[in-house]
């Protein structure tokens, strides 16, 4: 226990102290400005509350602390919860495992303001630790652009988890590299909540020979399930089960085609069938285990150049990838800049702007074209980290500053 207070007492410094509550005020200042002004002058977008979708959240919640979880997949009886939430138009196909039900369940126990604002508190709290543990004290250009990022915004605002799926695959990437299996594990069991972006946590694994940590991952992420179904009960893991049908009516209506960013996305805008739409898709999910599983059976490519890719090709391999789901990108393309800046790949800077907007552009240029755009510039970076690699003798970023120390 000395020992621990010891090395907090040396980490937190003044400077550092002052950092940590630039970066917790600032995002809560914009973030309720910006929000304010999207709601009182673009009246929001057709009336939707702030939080929208943490209202269907909550709901869930309630209804799991009743013991009636099933109920959330009957939406005659799950709407009209959410809106005793405060839920202003539009509705929500419930369509979450029981992992992320259960990590919901503390909230069922509050009243609805105060569910929203601890979530929303929560969430602030794990974005500040995110930018905080990856980008240096000194680079404010470098921070700010990060901690102002319109992915944010729209994950508070909407009430969504995005934040919280960059977390873990950040907690993840972190505890590799500073080879703490705890953090792996913790960061694996958590993901289990949307599973879809995990998939390239057990490939860096097995490409580093980590099967500890791939053993360990497994026992906790079965007992975290078993937990969550007992919490929710069986029931409820039959209705999710038998309602795959109706999720996939979800995701293919126009409503949430627009919120979406992926290749499968983008077919189904054009009028692709759903089928050819999957199709498409897997190609890309290969060419992202691809790139990570190449990026990290060697050390010649560099923390920086190996996180980046593994923050970004996460969110390119599922069919159903929304614009909040986005923050992750954010973080990856920062890592991708330190990586690269030594040696640029040409239009980089273009294509990290595009990515950085798009989550603020995308429903507007959807409501324009009627195409799901968002998938253009995400390929876009995916290039830039492919191209990155291939140049297998381009130093990092952490590889030109190790050199200086050690001349």
């Amino acid at each position: 226990m000395r020992e621990f207070l010891r090395r907090i007492d040396q980490e937190f410094t003044e400077d550092r102290a002052r950092v940590m509550a630039a970066v917790g005020v600032l995002p809560f200042i914009m973030i309720m400005g910006w929000a304010l002004i999207r709601m009182v002058v673009w009246e929001w977008d057709n009336g939707y509350t702030f939080g929208f979708d943490f209202t269907a959240f909550w709901a869930a919640a309630k209804l799991a602390v009743a013991g009636n979880a099933h109920w959330a997949f009957d939406i005659d009886l799950f709407d009209p919860l959410a809106d005793l939430a405060g839920r202003v138009g539009g509705y929500l196909y419930w369509h979450y495992p029981p992992t992320w039900v259960a990590l919901l369940y503390p909230f069922g126990w509050m009243a609805p303001p105060t569910a929203l604002l601890v979530f929303s508190a929560i969430t602030l709290s794990v974005w500040t630790w995110i930018v905080v543990a990856t980008i240096p004290v000194g680079t404010w250009g470098e921070r700010l652009a990060v901690l102002l990022s319109p992915a944010l915004y729209l994950t508070i605002i909407g009430g969504q988890n995005g934040v919280l799926v960059a977390a873990c695959l950040c907690l993840f990437v972190h505890g590799v590299f500073q080879k703490r299996d705890w953090m792996v594990v913790l960061a694996c069991t958590l993901l289990l909540a949307k599973p879809h972006f995990g998939v390239l946590m057990p490939v860096v694994l097995i490409a580093l020979g980590r099967w500890k940590a791939v053993g360990a991952s497994a026992v906790f992420g079965t007992v975290f399930i078993v937990a969550s179904v007992a919490l929710t009960g069986r029931p409820y893991l039959d209705a999710f089960i038998a309602n795959f049908h109706t999720l996939s009516t979800a995701i293919d209506s126009v409503g949430l085609v627009r919120l979406q960013y992926s290749l499968y996305a983008f077919l189904k805008s054009l009028g692709v069938s759903q089928s050819i739409a999957v199709a498409a898709q897997v190609p890309v999910a290969l060419a992202a285990i691809g790139t990570c599983w190449i990026a990290f059976r060697s050390e010649h490519y560099g923390r920086d150049l190996q996180t980046a890719t593994f923050l970004i090709g996460s969110l390119m391999i599922s069919p159903y990838a929304f614009i909040y789901d986005l923050p992750a990108a954010v973080i990856g393309m920062w890592f991708l800049h330190r990586a690269i800046k030594h040696t640029p790949i040409p239009g980089y800077t273009l294509v990290f702007s595009l990515v950085w907007l798009t989550p603020a552009v995308h429903q507007k240029l959807f409501n324009m074209t009627g195409v799901s755009l968002g998938f253009i510039p995400m390929a876009a970076v995916s290039y830039v980290v492919i191209a990155s690699l291939m140049k297998k003798n381009a130093p990092t970023g952490q590889d030109v500053a190790l050199d200086a120390k050690h001349t």
